[in-house]
């Protein structure tokens, strides 16, 4: 029998209703639009989420840069050149970086607070080294971070009220209370406090007296200097009656010191004064002068060693001064501060060009550069070392009476003839220019001609 036919499938639907279809609709975008607000949102927390880590790394990446400068144990070795310097240079790398964290409130606090303690580290410094000049600019910059972490950052940790109670209680006295100050409060009353100490208790700039100028008249030319007479009274009065009684006339200026630290030259004692000293008398000028030492004064603590300065000198395992040689510093030289005792200084101008001509004067390391390891002790000496003529001391413009005898340009101040003494070493001769092409070479010894 055949197949009956499938029957047909009725295809007719209801029509949709139009309201249905529009919820649909309506709904689909509205479920679209939250994914894809969600998508951005997740999108620009990524963002910046990867922005904020890159702004940490970049603080990170300043930080290891000054790992050595960042330590606040810094300040308690203040002539250091790592609170000298690189707290300087580690400021200003922060406050280049200030800008770009600023949309980060998190951060924008940590490098605030960052500024402060550096500041903070490089007051303390000063203040222990005794440059008043510079402690109330680094507390001033302090302050001013400080206040700035108060007022616009105040939920940073360190502007929680409760860490104020343990800072209440530092003298062991009261139980603290709800309102006690933040840490950052707490700092800003110390830097008050700090201010008004320095104010009233920080060393003075010692200045030398006014009145007294002795005059070093040296073969390279004359040097004037000013005396500290009342930071280092002992020691300026023997400088004094040295001078006075003709004992630097004829001594030479023998040694050159350059280091990072350290940079002088050193005059002599009566040993120098020798006319053709030979090796084994120019090693022992780097000994110590045989008499008495003379203790420091306070000219040590208070004077720092800046170019021009005039300080005593001492072997490296000595404190006490040599009764005679004494150093011209040429640089600043941090390594003498607090262990070599300031009592004189050298006038700006012309003094100063005499020193520079002698920093320029040839050592025997420079001529002979293996000098080091057969006599050391010869190696920073001056080969053509300046001697001091005559020195001659001046009271108000007056050639002291126990000074003489004096040619008559010499008995005033004003009437000196500048470098009278002054006698410049000779220019190397030239090198010998070489052979023109074609021509003969010299002849050798030996060579029969």
């Amino acid at each position: 029998m055949a197949d009956a036919p499938a029957p047909k499938v009725d295809t007719h639907h209801e029509p949709v209703n139009p309201e249905v279809l529009r919820k649909v609709r309506t709904w689909s975008m509205v479920v679209a639009a939250i994914l894809v607000a969600v998508g951005a949102w997740w999108l620009l927390r990524e963002v910046n989420t990867g922005r904020e880590l890159e702004r940490w790394a970049r603080l990170h990446t300043i930080e290891s840069g000054y790992r050595d400068a960042f330590s606040t144990r810094g300040w308690t070795n203040p002539a250091e050149d790592v609170d000298l310097t690189v707290r300087d240079k580690h400021v200003k790398a922060l406050e280049e970086f200030l800008p770009t964290a600023e949309s980060d409130a998190g951060l924008a606090a940590h490098v605030h607070a960052l500024i402060a303690d550096v500041r903070m580290s490089q007051a303390y410094g000063r203040m222990a080294a005794g440059a008043g000049a510079d402690v109330d600019g680094y507390l001033a910059d302090a302050q001013k971070h400080l206040e700035i972490l108060r007022d616009k950052f105040p939920d940073a940790q360190l502007n929680w009220s409760q860490f104020g109670r343990a800072i209440r209680n530092r003298d062991g006295s009261g139980t603290g209370s709800s309102d006690a100050p933040s840490i950052v409060r707490r700092a800003l009353a110390d830097v008050a406090t700090l201010r008004a100490w320095e104010k009233d208790n920080a060393l003075k700039k010692v200045e030398p007296d006014a009145d007294t100028t002795v005059v070093l008249r040296t073969t390279a030319g004359d040097v004037r200097l000013k005396v500290y007479g009342s930071a280092s009274p002992n020691t300026v009065k023997a400088f004094l009656d040295r001078v006075c009684a003709g004992g630097l006339d004829g001594v030479r200026v023998f040694q050159r010191r350059e280091r990072a630290d350290e940079n002088w030259l050193r005059v002599g004692d009566d040993r120098t004064k020798a006319a053709t000293p030979t090796d084994d008398d120019r090693v022992a000028w780097d000994e110590a002068t045989p008499g008495e030492t003379r203790a420091p004064e306070s000219g040590r603590f208070r004077i720092l060693h800046a170019p021009g300065t005039v300080t005593s000198w001492h072997g490296i395992a000595d404190s006490d001064d040599d009764p005679q040689q004494f150093l011209i510093v040429t640089k600043e030289s941090t390594a003498l501060n607090f262990e070599n005792t300031p009592f004189a200084r050298v006038e700006e101008g012309p003094s100063m060009s005499t020193i520079e001509r002698m920093v320029g004067l040839a050592t025997y390391a420079k001529d002979q550069p293996d000098i080091r390891g057969k006599k050391p002790a010869l190696a920073d000496q001056i080969v053509a070392a300046p001697r001091i003529v005559k020195a001659i001391v001046y009271d108000k413009g007056a050639a002291r009476a126990c000074t003489g005898p004096l040619d008559d340009d010499e008995k005033s101040l004003d009437a000196l003839k500048a470098d009278k003494y002054r006698k410049d070493e000779p220019p190397p001769a030239p090198p010998a220019a070489p052979a023109a092409m074609g021509d003969a070479p010299p002849a050798m010894e030996g060579d029969g001609k």
